[in-house]
């Protein structure tokens, strides 16, 4: 029983490492449409896009860091296509 807990605590660590990553990204991406020019956001987004991608993140995760980096980046999009087709209506 012991054992069992001590295993899922370092999971619970390790998912939490990975989901603080992506509300990371998520901040990081919002901050860029708020300055598109930021070197210092740009190369934040760039070492979370790493993060995702490593072997680091594939080993806290059985989930695929490049997929879910590839969902958080379409989720984006469609809300950001939402959001201009919504102005656009509203100008209108």
């Amino acid at each position: 029983m012991e054992d069992r807990t001590i295993q899922q605590s370092w999971e619970d660590l390790a998912n939490a490492v990975i989901l603080q990553a992506r509300e990371d990204y998520l901040m990081v991406c919002n901050q860029l449409q708020q300055k598109p020019y930021d070197r210092k956001t740009e190369k934040e987004r760039r070492s979370l896009e790493a993060f995702f991608r490593s072997r680091w993140c594939a080993t806290l995760s059985a989930i695929d860091g490049g997929e879910l980096l590839k969902i958080m980046k379409d989720q984006r999009r469609s809300i950001w296509k939402t959001n201009m087709y919504c102005m656009a209506t509203a100008a209108n």
